[in-house]
């Protein structure tokens, strides 16, 4: 469901080996609009792109953007910059889906929230597995290892010479990881284990 601008987002969901298996984007009119695809089972990145950087939420009524697997939807958000990155993971019929954690990052913005970004990457830092500016969100992720990283652009941190900002990573409502003093930027190793452990 687009907001006031359709017209600036797009989407692509993108196999392992990269290979874009789906591509899309919000109806000029306005108008709700899905798209679906059979995929064989395995992990998929979704990728939805705003070219103002305002993600969804322009307008009196925000618009967002969801995605569902077997008819279970997996992500639903709207705040956002130019890009959400989200990880997609799809069972093979029959069998158990792999095991998942949800992964809320928590941001309490400083004075400059505008400087504020996130990421977070797979343990080999390879892929983004989803990136954020000054916005809390929640993830539902496959069980691994990860990489969070958090970015202040003018190398100040979230806390304390302009403002009490920090931020949280939890695991399944487990705190994995707080800060908010640092420089240009600080990572955090992330393990990603059904019920925080």
């Amino acid at each position: 469901q687009p907001d006031a601008h359709p017209e600036e987002n797009s989407f692509e969901v993108l196999a392992a080996s990269n290979a874009v298996v789906l591509r899309g984007s919000a109806d000029p009119g306005g108008a709700a609009t899905e798209s679906s695809a059979c995929l064989p089972a395995g992990r998929y990145a979704l990728a939805v792109f705003d070219e103002r950087g305002d993600g969804m939420t322009a307008g009196p009524a925000p618009g967002y953007f969801q995605a569902a697997v077997a008819g279970e939807v997996v992500v639903r958000r709207s705040s956002f910059a130019f890009t959400a990155h989200h990880q997609i993971l799809v069972a093979a019929p029959g069998e158990p889906p792999a095991p998942t954690a949800v992964l809320a990052v928590t941001i309490v913005e400083d004075d400059y929230p505008a400087e504020t970004a996130w990421e977070l990457r797979d343990a080999a830092g390879e892929r983004v597995v989803a990136e954020d500016g000054p916005h809390s969100v929640q993830l539902r992720l496959a069980a691994g290892e990860y990489r969070f990283t958090i970015f202040d652009a003018a190398s100040d941190g979230l806390c304390c010479a302009y403002g009490f900002g920090s931020y949280a990573v939890a695991v399944d409502g487990v705190t994995v990881a707080t800060g908010g003093e640092f420089g240009a930027s600080e990572a955090v190793a992330v393990t990603v284990a059904p019920g925080g452990g």
